[in-house]
């Protein structure tokens, strides 16, 4: 339940007004109390359901001082981060650092939107970030959150090792603790079989690029 994509679109009468100068004067403010008066009477009817929102864009920031309804999960993105920054990890920027604790303080159920595809105007060019991704992971997941949602280049049937990173994601998402370099060489491995040699150079090239400009 959540508003369209794109700016602009929450709702600025008073009363939605006043209740965001209650809580800090984030548009998020009224948008959680409504979520936690539709989780209240469909949980009524409906004891596990569980609504989601997105706290993204306009509705980045936390509310303040204002209880979350169980019922209620958040799915924080990291567009305040990646879009600028796609090849550094999250905690080299304040922005969404700042995000993750207030939503967490407030006590939400958090679901993170992961733009693990930083870039996109230049759909066909390689993205060098597993390892990005991968501690990227390390620091949600040691910070508690409950899932994960990677959005990656879909818009490319080209993507630079597309299987590859599609596989080595659905199994981090499995097991956290799995080791992404042994990932990457077991897919490596099993599926280029005598073209194994030149892919996994081709993986130490992209990676030697990222380590060099990070």
């Amino acid at each position: 339940v959540s508003p369209i994509d794109g700016a602009g679109g929450f709702c600025q009468c008073e009363e939605c007004k006043k209740i965001a100068d209650q809580h800090g004067g984030v548009v998020a403010a009224p948008l959680v109390d409504f979520m936690n008066r539709l989780a209240e009477k469909t949980r009524a009817r409906f004891p596990d359901l569980r609504l989601s929102t997105l706290a993204y864009l306009e509705s980045y920031d936390p509310p303040s001082d204002m209880q979350i309804h169980e019922g209620v999960e958040i799915w924080l993105a990291t567009d305040k981060h990646i879009w600028t920054h796609p090849y550094e990890f999250l905690t080299e920027t304040e922005k969404f650092q700042a995000a993750l604790k207030g939503w967490t303080d407030l006590g939400a159920r958090l679901v993170v939107w992961d733009y693990t595809f930083g870039d996109n105007t230049h759909w066909l060019r390689p993205a060098p970030n597993l390892t990005v991704i991968d501690r990227n992971l390390d620091f949600l997941v040691e910070h508690g959150i409950k899932g994960i949602f990677w959005q990656d280049n879909y818009e490319s049937p080209g993507k630079s090792r597309g299987p590859m990173v599609a596989w080595v994601m659905a199994k981090k998402a499995w097991n956290p603790q799995w080791n992404m370099d042994a990932l990457v060489a077991d897919f490596t491995e099993g599926v280029y079989g005598p073209a194994a040699g030149p892919m996994r150079a081709y993986n130490e090239l992209l990676q030697q690029e990222w380590e060099t400009y990070h």
